[in-house]
């Protein structure tokens, strides 16, 4: 039965003449304090015209870790009622001791809060330099200049998750992110509405900011080999090709039938069929077993092999990393 708590993606590409298969993996939160308060609630920021709490609000709510909702997410209405009720007032700049005694009155473990420090629009007029061809050979031109403008936004957020136990800031960042677009008078662009690119400037604000506080999920290269190392019967030669051909159309099931098949063959003597096979349980998720085939393919090798190599270092890593995704996830 697979691990209910691994979530794999794969996809293949060629690179030269070598193949490789993309593997999703995931990683624990980089802040791992923030582990421990996952029941949590989003205050009111401060200058917040373009709506940024409520953005954060509904992602936190949205995250889902190992297939299970990752926080806790108390409702604004329910906040403002109780903050209301206890005639608690706040604009949202919100210091440790005011975060306690709301963290406290709404029952929650954490509590985010923070400021849109910038959220301007700025246009620069500059001209730039133009050639048309004067005759139909285009054997003359001549240059000229055009009017243009530059337009740049940028939004900046300052934001704070603090513990409400202890009374501390867990994470605290500035963050900032921008887009310019330019038109000129004879090449109309279609620019988008600042409100609609503040919405996506917010989008990536909040999604980095989450990523700092619970587990991520990274992409893995990681190269298939295709080369025969020892003498291969017809039969074994197309288990390989037919293997690394079903990696390449996704079914790892039909892949791993056929290189466990390749490596009995040869009497298990094979690092191609290991090594391969190895990737194949890396990519579903089934870490030990591709721990011990990559150790094999180590094992049978005569020399160096930097793939091999890469592959033991890498599972360990993983491993160690899908436990503490695990303890993450249950506290």
């Amino acid at each position: 039965m697979k691990n209910i708590f691994i979530l794999i993606f794969i996809s293949i590409f060629f690179i030269g003449c070598a193949q490789k298969v993309n593997v999703k993996m995931i990683e624990p939160a980089n802040i791992q304090r923030a582990a421990d308060v996952k029941k949590i609630a989003v205050l009111r920021f401060k200058n917040d015209s373009i709506g940024f709490a409520s953005k954060l609000e509904t992602q936190l709510s949205k995250k889902n870790v190992l297939g299970s909702q990752y926080f806790t997410v108390m409702n604004r209405e329910e906040i403002d009622k109780i903050i209301d009720e206890q005639k608690l007032q706040y604009s949202g700049l919100v210091d440790e001791k005011t975060a306690v005694k709301v963290g406290k009155l709404i029952g929650v473990e954490g509590i985010i809060s923070g400021t849109v420090a910038d959220s301007s629009m700025n246009r620069n007029y500059y001209r730039t330099l133009r050639s048309k061809c004067i005759d139909k050979e285009c054997k003359r031109s001549r240059t000229y200049y055009v009017s243009c403008t530059r337009t740049n936004y940028n939004l900046s957020v300052n934001i704070k998750l603090t513990d409400v136990q202890f009374g501390d800031i867990i994470y605290a960042d500035s963050i900032s992110q921008d887009r310019t677009y330019s038109n000129c008078v004879d090449r109309f662009n279609n620019i988008p509405t600042k409100g609609y690119i503040m919405d996506k400037l917010s989008d990536t604000i909040v999604q980095r900011f989450i990523s700092k506080i619970s587990p991520n999920k990274r992409y893995v290269s990681i190269e298939l080999l295709d080369s025969p190392e020892i003498d291969y019967t017809d039969e074994q030669e197309k288990l390989l090709e037919y293997s690394l051909q079903y990696i390449k159309n996704g079914r790892l099931d039909k892949a791993e039938e056929l290189l466990s098949n390749l490596l009995t063959s040869t009497k298990d003597k094979c690092f191609v069929a290991a090594y391969n096979l190895g990737v194949v349980k890396e990519a579903q998720g089934e870490y030990s077993l591709a721990k011990q085939l990559y150790e094999q393919a180590d094992d049978l090798v005569l020399e160096p092999n930097e793939a091999i190599d890469k592959a033991i270092l890498r599972i360990k890593e993983q491993i160690t990393n899908n436990k503490i995704v695990k303890e993450q996830v249950q506290n």
